[in-house]
């Protein structure tokens, strides 16, 4: 997901990788269709160089979608359009140990780290004799 600045706010644009032309390791171009404030179409050329070097064009309105028009061919596809999946597909029954899990509607009937009160339901421990 990238933003483009406009109107000192930054907007939500669709990016696209652009063919490798004259030994540049990644072309994208981030174009905003219309600023939501001044409806303003925005198009920057980002050129990444393998020494390292980045160099950035930045053009609006009409010569923005002029530009777009002439780098369509050149599109080799809209990055960001796959959505990502989040967690699983499937659900266990049980959790890594192997125990089933339990399912609480409300939390008065968890029973779970509560201590009993002492001297009922202890185990007999015999007290060794010391010599």
């Amino acid at each position: 997901m990238a933003y483009i600045e406009c109107c000192n706010k930054k907007w939500r644009c669709d990016v696209y990788k652009l063919e490798n032309l004259s030994g540049l390791l990644l072309n994208y171009a981030y174009f905003l269709e219309a600023c939501p404030t001044c409806s303003h179409t925005v198009l920057i050329l980002r050129r990444y160089s393998p020494d390292g070097s980045v160099s950035e064009v930045r053009k609006n309105n009409e010569k923005a979608r002029k530009l777009f028009e002439k780098i369509r061919p050149f599109i080799l596809y809209k990055c960001g359009e796959k959505p990502i999946p989040s967690g699983s597909r499937y659900f266990l029954r049980y959790n890594e140990y192997g125990v089933i899990k339990k399912c609480y509607s409300n939390f008065s009937s968890l029973q779970m780290g509560k201590i009993e009160p002492f001297g009922k339901n202890l185990p007999y421990i015999p007290q060794k004799l010391a010599l």
